[in-house]
């Protein structure tokens, strides 16, 4: 019998695939935002190229997952879970990693700082949610677990 995906499961691959959209406007937004502050502020490029590998390790972490779970193999439910954490550790890092080798001044890493707190919350909710629902969906046991 094939094993069939449930919404939810197709939901979250969407979710994941739709990644590298989210990623990709970040990076121009964050180019575009800051561009004309390198030429006071030289380390902001490191920052900036700091958050881009962030960003697309992030990707690549979410690639993967989505096709693991694309793929209903038996005993992959920790390759899962494995990728939304290394997906959270990417984006909190890049997140954090902005603000602290920009050097720009107190006031704009102050807001900087309340952004990455902002953002390192939501995909915290984000993979907690995902996380419990894969930990605890018989349907997703029956379909991953070993």
């Amino acid at each position: 019998m094939q094993k069939k995906l449930t919404g939810w499961l197709i939901f979250l691959i969407m979710i994941l695939i739709l990644t590298i959209g989210s990623a990709g406007s970040a990076a121009g937004r964050i180019d575009q935002e800051f561009h004309s502050l390198v030429v006071n502020y030289p380390s902001v490029s490191s920052a900036i190229l700091a958050l881009e590998l962030f960003n697309g390790t992030a990707v690549c972490a979410s690639l993967y997952t989505a096709w693991v779970l694309y793929r209903k193999q038996s005993g992959t439910l920790s390759q899962v879970q494995t990728g939304l954490v290394v997906r959270f550790l990417c984006v909190a890092g890049g997140a954090v990693s902005f603000p602290m080798f920009a050097g720009l001044p107190n006031e704009m890493t102050a807001s900087l700082v309340q952004q990455a707190t902002y953002d390192v919350t939501a995909s915290l909710a984000f993979t907690s949610i995902w996380f419990l629902y894969l930990m605890r969906s018989a349907r997703v046991k029956e379909i991953y677990g070993s």
